[in-house]
């Protein structure tokens, strides 16, 4: 009995301390701090930029934007958690080709890694760059299009959650939530273990949750999902398309892989459509590429 028992108290004091790490430092394995102060003019794009003060008080946020020409709407473009804003220029470049206005922005905790991300800081970071697109740019939130990437989607479906006046929301490769990102992350890391030492969702520190702020968007909603998609998973977007209000349209990207939805025009395409149309008489719609 006291065998079994030593085993029990084992078992939950390694679960214990793995789960206190991940609270601790899973950010390190779930974020990357990328420096992204790149200058647009170093990319050959003409956008202009501007630091924009954090909500953290201690940071600056780094803009690249380019207004739109007349009677064309603006994308407000959040990206993924790396690289950064200069390895996304070319992706900047197909919208302001068409005469958009495109406003693309950095995160708090890029370039350091003493910063560690906040989730309140980033979300209430983002609110301040859209409130500085209406108020700087002069630009109506009526022409103005969200648009998450990856974890940006995060960003801009919570954004989109409480400004009911903007055009509409595009989330590119979206996770449900970051809990299910983490349980993911712990699969691949100790495998079968997993089953053992579970992720329990208090430790994870972040919510960053999709779903739920899908509940509460009521603007047009463009999810794109990639079937080979092996950083998130394609269900999650086809369930976030599920969870989402209408009018709202899925697009299967069949061949493609994350961050590959611009290998081939179609996405831009449908991106471009989206934001000049909206949805139109579309109600809910799934469409495979």
């Amino acid at each position: 009995m006291e065998y079994i028992l030593y085993i029990v108290f084992t078992v939950l004091f390694i679960w214990l301390i793995l789960n206190i790490y991940m609270y601790l430092f899973g950010y390190k394995h779930a974020f990357n701090f990328y420096h992204s102060n790149d200058i647009p003019s170093n990319f050959g794009i003409d956008m202009n930029y501007k630091f924009l003060t954090s909500s953290s008080y201690d940071a600056d946020v780094l803009l690249w934007y380019k207004k739109p020409k007349a009677g064309k709407p603006t994308i407000v473009y959040f990206h993924g958690r790396s690289d950064s804003l200069g390895w996304r220029s070319s992706r900047y470049n197909e919208y302001i080709k068409k005469g958009y206005g495109v406003v693309a922005s950095s995160y708090f905790y890029n370039g350091s890694k003493n910063k560690k991300p906040v989730e309140k800081i980033i979300i209430s970071d983002g609110h301040h760059i859209l409130n500085w697109v209406v108020s700087e740019l002069r630009i109506k939130k009526k022409d103005i299009v969200l648009y998450g990437e990856s974890f940006g989607c995060a960003v801009a479906s919570k954004i989109a959650s409480s400004n009911d006046k903007c055009r509409g929301l595009v989330m590119e490769v979206p996770f449900y939530n970051m809990y299910r990102m983490f349980v993911i992350g712990a699969k691949k890391i100790i495998g079968f273990f997993y089953y053992i030492f579970p992720v329990i969702k208090i430790f994870v520190g972040y919510e960053f949750d999709n779903a739920k702020n899908l509940k509460k968007v009521n603007i047009p909603v463009l999810i794109g999902g990639a079937q080979k998609d092996a950083v998130t998973p394609f269900n999650h977007s086809v369930e976030l398309y599920e969870v989402a209000n209408t009018p709202k349209k899925h697009i299967t990207f069949k061949d493609r892989r994350h961050m590959e939805l611009y290998d081939t025009k179609d996405w831009v395409n449908e991106v471009c459509d989206f934001a000049e149309k909206g949805l139109g008489k579309i109600k809910k719609q799934k469409k495979i590429i």
